[in-house]
């Protein structure tokens, strides 16, 4: 409701309301972030997951190894949101 009432208009059928840090009971304005559908939401989390594991989002930990690396070390995939696979080469 508070995102609607800043846009002045309710929102669209498939938006999504992210909230910046987390805690969905703080709904100051300048911690929610309109997502025009479910898939730009999860893909707001899954940068924040990134930024919080490696402090970078040119870094990436190895789903295998468990290690950090930077993105040159993992493979290209274009159905990942980041282009690149979960595992380093």
């Amino acid at each position: 409701m508070i995102a609607e009432r800043v846009l002045g208009h309710r929102l669209p059928p498939k938006a999504k309301v992210h909230h910046i840090d987390g805690n969905q009971r703080n709904n100051a304005t300048y911690n929610l972030v309109i997502c025009e559908n479910q898939r730009y939401h999860m893909l707001l989390h899954a940068r924040q997951r990134r930024l919080a594991e490696t402090g970078s989002f040119d870094l990436k930990q190895c789903s295998r190894c468990g290690q950090t690396h930077p993105l040159e070390q993992f493979n290209l995939n274009k159905r990942q949101w980041d282009g690149h696979d979960h595992w380093c080469k």
